[in-house]
């Protein structure tokens, strides 16, 4: 794939912005398709590729983002006009239910962190002790203050760094999150994982998505859906931008910008190492 294919995967001028999942495996698509697929309105279940490939999820990719936008949009509209809303409508007004702190002009990315963050904060809130000093190590082997203000703190610093700390933060909730909506382990590889650390963290994850879950209960039935899908989507992408930009050197594993050529670190050519893939 191309420098520019890449780019436009994660294009904030296209409609929907989902271009990227295109190139997600079965594995990673599997938690959107459920929470989709389990809502009695969805199309998804009529779909002919649907019922033809599923669980190979990558054959109906198109088919799973139109489901997805039209649960964005006013069900009477979608009927006329054919088709949902985008993405970048459908996170705003995720983050304005979930009560996310940020401006009428934020990128697409900038309300995905804030997303992001406002779920971790509310994670953090119901952390013990224990779990806060688990998860605050997890992030920073050289913490010390493990108040839940200093965690907080830390996290957000981490969530919005966009560097290789953010993306070992995301891969660990993807698989968090997705767990929690397949009801099972999900099988990524998430990158140097540690199990206490993932274990500290995947109950107040839990608790805080029920949380926000349940705001479905107030603002109407699309909200089952578009809430945990659009939480998922957002770590998920962000996870998939960053991958889609750099490389693993396959000697030292040091994470390196795709513009280079030799690892700093050890001096091993990058020009042919593949993308990462979760």
């Amino acid at each position: 794939m191309t420098d520019q294919e890449q780019n436009e995967l994660f294009n904030e001028g296209s409609y929907s912005s989902l271009n990227f999942l295109h190139n997600c495996t079965n594995e990673e698509l599997a938690p959107l398709v459920k929470i989709l697929s389990e809502s009695k309105t969805s199309g998804l279940n009529k779909n002919t590729d649907y019922k033809e490939h599923t669980p190979n999820h990558t054959k109906y990719v198109d088919a799973i983002i139109d489901d997805y936008e039209k649960f964005g949009g006013n069900s009477i509209a979608n009927t006329f006009r054919g088709y949902g809303v985008g993405y970048t409508e459908i996170l705003k007004d995720v983050c304005k239910q979930m009560k996310v702190n940020f401006q009428k002009d934020s990128s697409i990315d900038m309300m995905e962190l804030a997303l992001l963050t406002k779920i971790t904060e509310e994670a953090i809130d119901k952390m013990s002790p224990e779990e806060l000093k688990e998860f605050a190590i997890g992030i920073d082997p050289s913490t010390t203050n493990f108040s839940k203000q200093a965690v907080t703190i830390l996290a957000g610093q981490a969530i919005r760094s966009a560097g290789f700390k953010a993306y070992l933060f995301l891969t660990k909730m993807i698989y968090i999150i997705g767990t929690k909506i397949l009801g099972k382990a999900v099988p990524f590889v998430v990158y140097q994982t540690s199990a206490k650390w993932v274990g500290a963290f995947a109950g107040p994850v839990g608790i805080a998505l029920t949380a926000a879950w349940t705001v479905v209960d107030i603002a109407g039935p699309a909200y089952r859906v578009t809430i945990p899908s659009t939480i998922y989507i957002a770590a998920l992408r962000q996870a998939k931008k960053y991958e889609a930009m750099h490389t693993e050197c396959p000697k030292c594993k040091t994470m390196n910008e795709k513009s280079i050529k030799f690892c700093p670190e050890c001096g091993t050519p990058l020009g042919n190492n593949k993308l990462l893939s979760s």
